[in-house]
């Protein structure tokens, strides 16, 4: 019961079971990352004979994996599954627009070193909530070498030269663009070679964005999470995150 509660997903809790019973599963799992477990050749000859020490840390590792390697589609179905029995609150955020949704669970999803932000179906909440309104409640706790009148002037500055058309390469030019234009390095080398003669660099200015946007430090990629909220969205968030410094 306490591993339902919690969220472990079940194909995870199979693979820890799996790396107890055959000492040489782990090894298989390296080489074949996205094989099926069932392709595994099981061996008794494998098996220990001393009784294996439960090693929640380990479990942990291999639910980061498991679920990194599960497609959007897949862990969202899982979510509401878990959050229909325990955070009915949370599932009916979720439901209400399914492709929202897992666009958001898409983020860093695929490819050959996909995210690994979330192991346990609980944690879901606390890593996405803050796309929704409903759950958005940000302390706007930003890094301590960043100015007010900084983040003020970036917040007010950034949504004029914002453009939902730009790729990502696009976008990290704009943010360069309006690091030189408040003092900023828009180089992090450059920044490196003559901390003096900048207020910070490029780097800091994606952080003011992060938190007045996630409300964290901490989250899915900035560009990302811009795309998904859409530019009235982001436009309403960076002025209640001005609001909330001016106190």
């Amino acid at each position: 019961a306490m591993f339902l509660r919690e969220g472990y997903p079940q194909s995870a809790l199979i693979e820890y079971v799996l790396t107890l019973l055959n000492s040489n599963f782990e090894n298989w799992r390296r080489a074949n990352p996205t094989a099926d477990k069932n392709e595994f050749p099981f061996s008794f000859k494998k098996m220990g004979v001393s009784g294996p020490l439960f090693d929640f840390e380990k479990l942990y590792d291999i639910c980061k994996d498991v679920v990194s390697r599960m497609d959007a589609e897949t862990v969202y179905e899982n979510v509401v599954a878990w959050t229909a029995e325990y955070d009915p609150e949370f599932n009916a955020v979720l439901t209400k627009d399914p492709q929202y949704a897992k666009d958001i669970l898409s983020i860093g999803r695929g490819g050959s070193k996909p995210r690994k932000d979330f192991g346990l179906w609980k944690e879901v909440r606390e890593y996405m909530g803050f796309f929704y309104n409903e759950l958005f409640a940000p302390e706007y706790c930003f890094p301590e070498n960043l100015a007010k009148e900084d983040i003020i002037a970036v917040l007010e500055k950034y949504p004029s030269v914002f453009d939902e058309n730009d790729d990502q390469q696009q976008w990290f030019e704009k943010l360069k663009t309006v690091a030189s234009s408040i003092g900023f390095a828009a180089d992090t080398k450059e920044y490196k070679k003559n901390p003096d003669a900048f207020k910070g660099h490029v780097g800091d200015i994606a952080m003011m964005l992060r938190v007045a946007l996630t409300g964290k430090q901490v989250s899915p990629d900035t560009f990302a999470v811009i795309r998904i909220l859409g530019k009235d969205e982001m436009t309403n968030r960076l002025k209640k995150c001005i609001d909330s410094i001016k106190g």
